[in-house]
């Protein structure tokens, strides 16, 4: 039950593989319809939500669906545990009091770091935190820097385990030729910049625009694919502003604009160098999906050394810079350009096979919930 909608599959797919039944409870991903669907590894139920996401009017219908629906399912399909998944730690309060009503146990993993500046809700998760009220039985973090946020916030150290989110394998002998390069009437020789995300301020795009425009003066080969959401009025607004940007460099027909994605990897192993350079980790998961899924397929990637960043993209799997250094993303794009065979090679079976392979996160977890439940 919870946001984070692509870990969650993953996990559940894990768990089913090693003969757990597994229902997903969600609200829709964003700009999705509701729906209910049934696969070989789990049911997924889903609600839209008719409000702007994560406003006090979404929050609101979102706790009365959820808790009302999922008291209800979980009774009626004789649910043993609850997993909830989320970057917001508000969301967690919810299972947690069904899971007190229902006497199952819940075990809330948490993808962004705890923090009670910022926002109210921040605040307010803080503090049910610090009094212990209504909390799960267990919190997983997916990085370290996760886990001494929940340790700062009072929670205590034996409440928290450490256990990443899963890297989708990606079989290197399929999928070969280069679909997406082809769709966007890119050539071979061009090298292709890869951004991923909302086009809120702090996930940083317009440093990577401001760099893109600096390089582009030199190198005619540079195109970038932007992949965003835009469920929100103010990010047509913003896109729009940056087309505008890019119009009067006179470089629109060397940026492709991308919604809804069915094969993200593909995508992801298509390009040169998928870049991250996110300001900062408010609202994001610690261990960003882009990052996790780049290093899966051996794209180069260039982050920003942000939250648990760090942990995972080392010097052999991609180049951290600075947050807002412009400079330093030029030097770090033009080494990859330079180099896009050497970093092509380098190794990263290593991280996908031992840290984030789906049996091996999904036996941590199954480990876990039958803990819980004695």
């Amino acid at each position: 039950m919870g946001g984070a909608t692509v870990s969650a599959v993953r996990l559940g797919q894990a768990l089913n593989s090693l003969g757990d039944e597994i229902f997903i409870f969600s609200s829709a991903p964003r700009g999705r319809p509701s729906g209910f669907f049934e696969f070989n590894w789990g049911i997924i139920r889903n609600k839209h939500i008719s409000a702007p996401y994560m406003s006090i009017s979404y929050l609101l219908i979102f706790a009365l669906i959820s808790f009302f629906g999922l008291f209800r399912f979980c009774k009626k399909n004789k649910i043993e545990m609850l997993s909830s998944h989320s970057g917001n730690l508000i969301l967690c309060f919810i299972p947690s009091i069904i899971g007190k009503l229902l006497k199952i146990p819940v075990v809330h993993t948490q993808y962004c770091e705890v923090s009670s500046k910022r926002t109210l809700l921040n605040f307010f998760s803080w503090l049910l935190l610090k009094v212990n009220f209504f909390t799960p039985d267990k919190f997983v973090a997916i990085s370290r820097n996760v886990q001494s946020s929940l340790l700062d916030a009072n929670i205590l150290r034996q409440k928290v385990v450490v256990i990443p989110p899963i890297i989708p394998s990606y079989n290197e002998k399929q999928n070969t030729q280069t679909f997406y390069r082809k769709k966007f009437g890119f050539s071979d020789d061009d090298f292709i910049v890869l951004f991923i995300g909302n086009l809120k301020h702090n996930k940083g795009v317009d440093v990577l625009l401001k760099s893109f425009f600096d390089l582009t003066k030199t190198l005619s080969k540079l195109k970038l694919v932007v992949k965003t959401e835009l469920v929100h009025q103010d990010m047509w607004e913003r896109k729009t502003r940056l087309q505008q940007l890019l119009s009067h460099q006179g470089l629109v027909k060397r940026v492709v604009w991308l919604r809804f994605v069915d094969d993200m990897i593909k995508l992801i192993k298509d390009v040169d160098v998928v870049v991250v350079p996110f300001l900062n980790l408010n609202g994001i998961s610690d261990y960003p999906l882009v990052v996790l899924e780049a290093i899966s397929v051996g794209t180069p990637v260039i982050a920003t050394n942000v939250g648990g960043i760090s942990e995972v993209l080392s010097k052999d799997l991609g180049l951290l810079v600075p947050a807002g250094n412009v400079d330093a993303l030029n030097k770090g794009l033009l080494a990859i350009m330079r180099n896009k065979d050497k970093f092509r090679r380098r190794k990263k079976s290593h991280l996908h096979l031992n840290r984030f392979n789906s049996v091996v996160i999904g036996r941590q977890y199954q480990s876990l919930f039958c803990e819980e439940m004695k």
